[in-house]
This record gives structure tokens, C-alpha cells and sequence, in this order.
């Protein structure tokens, strides 16, 4: 007998998807009980406008997909398939296949780990489609709108860009061909963002409130 497949059905869907309001709402319960109402993370609107601003400059170039959410199947320890979700921080559509964001408010050592961590996984579980992915991996350096933001690690971004493993754009200002790479590596400094805000304002504390509601679902 075949043995089954430990994840199946890989596929894009929208917020609007039933299983995935089901799954957040049941997590947002658990975490009201477990814990009572948190304050609010104080870097959530910062990272919230971070993602708002790499989605509205890539959209001056292609179009945003509203399927953002990741969604499949996965073989649990019962040996019956449960529903899984991961939100991710954009989707764009490009003339062959789509392009998936990763953005962090921060170029801290962490947040670069991390970042590249999620991508990966990301176009990982994404390769298992019949669809064409590539990715790109957003790093703001906003360390100056909020003091819980470490300041860049030089050291680590210089690794990253001498890496191989990414197509390089810096600033706030540039154009990209998705099929000269796989992953892209979009870094936008200090400048950049001050920039960023005397074009479209800074962020607003109710920007939280578009962030995930939950990665894994």
C-alpha cells in the first residue's frame, strides 16, 4: 500500500476562504483565554506600514494578487489530513508566474535570519504547485521610528548581498525583471525610509490592525 503524502493540495486562496477565518478566529479565542487582552506590540504598526509600503510600490509595477494566503493539507499524527494556512506579506502577479514578499521592519541580524527563513519555506511549500514562484525578501530599516528596533547589521547584509542568492535593489526608486532570479533582496535604508514618509505619511498606530491574524494556522 502507497504510504501518503505528508503535505498535499498546495495552493493560493484569499482571506475570504471559510477554513482559514475558521482557523483564526478558533487561535484568537485560544489566545484571549491563555493569556487575557495583551497590549499591542509597539513594533506591530511600524512592521504593518513596512508591509503596506514594499505592497504599494511593487503594485506601480505589477499587479497585486489577493490570494495571499498559502493554504494545503498536512498529515497529522492520527493519519488524517488537517487544513493548514500561512498569511504571507504579498503576492504580485508577474507575465510568468507570481512573486511572494517577505518584509521585515528591520535589519537587525534576527530579522535577516528570520526573513530568509520564511521565504524559503514559503516558495518551498510553493514549489509543490504546477505554478512558477519566485520570491522576494524586503528589508526596511526602521530602527529610527521605533526604539525596539535594532539598528542594521552590517556585517550580516553585506553576507547577504555577497551571497549569490538574491538579485539586489536598494531604495525606494527601481524596476526588476523577475526571470533573471529566483529571490530578490530589496533593501531600503534609513534615507529611504524618511523618504517614504514625507511621500505617504508615517505609520499609524491603527495600521496594526492589518497584520496577520496569524502565520501558521
Amino acid at each position: 500500500m502507497m504510504s501518503k503524502l505528508r503535505i498535499r493540495n498546495v495552493r493560493l486562496s484569499s482571506k475570504d476562504n471559510r477554513s482559514y477565518r475558521e482557523r483564526c478566529a478558533y487561535h484568537a479565542t485560544i489566545r484571549r483565554i491563555e493569556s487575557g487582552e495583551r497590549e499591542a506590540d509597539a513594533r506591530r504598526h511600524v512592521t504593518a506600514w513596512a508591509e503596506q509600503m514594499a505592497c504599494r510600490m511593487i503594485r506601480q509595477q505589477y499587479e497585486q494578487d489577493s490570494r495571499n494566503i498559502i493554504s494545503w493539507e498536512e498529515l497529522n499524527v492520527y493519519g488524517h489530513y488537517a487544513s493548514k494556512h500561512k498569511e504571507t506579506d504579498g503576492v504580485f502577479k508577474l507575465d510568468q508566474g507570481s512573486m511572494l514578499l517577505e518584509v521585515k521592519a528591520s535589519l537587525s541580524r534576527a530579522c535577516i535570519k528570520k526573513g530568509r527563513q520564511q521565504l524559503d519555506a514559503n516558495l518551498s511549500l510553493l514549489d509543490q504547485t504546477r505554478d512558477r514562484f519566485s520570491g522576494m525578501l524586503v528589508l526596511f530599516d526602521c530602527s529610527q521610528l521605533n526604539p525596539e528596533l535594532a539598528a542594521p547589521a552590517q556585517g550580516a547584509i553585506e553576507n547577504l548581498k555577497n551571497s549569490g542568492e538574491y538579485g539586489i535593489v536598494q531604495g525606494i526608486d527601481w524596476a526588476v525583471d523577475p526571470g533573471q532570479f529566483s529571490k530578490w533582496l530589496w533593501l531600503v535604508d534609513a534615507q529611504g525610509v524618511e523618504q517614504l514618509i514625507s511621500r505617504y505619511g508615517p505609520p499609524a498606530e491603527s495600521d496594526a490592525d492589518s497584520t496577520s491574524e496569524g502565520s501558521w494556522l
